[in-house]
């Protein structure tokens, strides 16, 4: 009996042992699992914050490709309102081409004027000084 009481005592502190080894690996399992868990959740936020960063980003193209968009009507704009106002310039040039020709126009004509004028006003001193001569002569007639 006492052998069989020595047995029954090795044998719980096998047991006891081996309950001890079993906390303790069970401890070690739950704390990896808390620091897995902890690491998991760190990873999700991290995800998380990429995702709306990732969104962020999204957003910003789709900011600046509305803001190319502008800069490339306004460019065409400018562009067209640039060919515009060549045309008027275009056009400008040739009215003051046509004005410049008829300037000349006008100040040859006024030329001819002036000449034909002078022509009139050297006769109508002639025709003067003839009208006088007649009169001279008329008068040398009657007396």
């Amino acid at each position: 009996m006492k052998k069989l009481s020595e047995q029954t005592a090795r044998s719980s502190n096998q047991i006891i042992d081996m309950i001890q080894i079993i906390q303790t690996e069970s401890q070690q399992a739950v704390k990896s699992m808390d620091e897995t868990y902890t690491e998991v959740t760190g990873g999700i936020t991290i995800m998380n914050r990429a995702g709306e960063l990732f969104r962020q980003i999204q957003h910003s193209v789709v900011e600046l490709e509305a803001q190319i968009q502008t800069v490339s009507a306004s460019s065409q704009q400018l562009s067209s309102g640039a060919e515009q106002t060549i045309m008027a310039m275009d056009t400008i040039f040739n009215v003051v081409e046509k004005s410049a020709s008829a300037t000349h126009n006008v100040s040859a004509a006024a030329q001819e004027q002036l000449a034909s004028m002078e022509e009139i006003a050297a006769s109508s001193e002639s025709l003067s000084k003839m009208a006088i001569e007649l009169q001279e002569i008329n008068e040398k007639f009657k007396t």
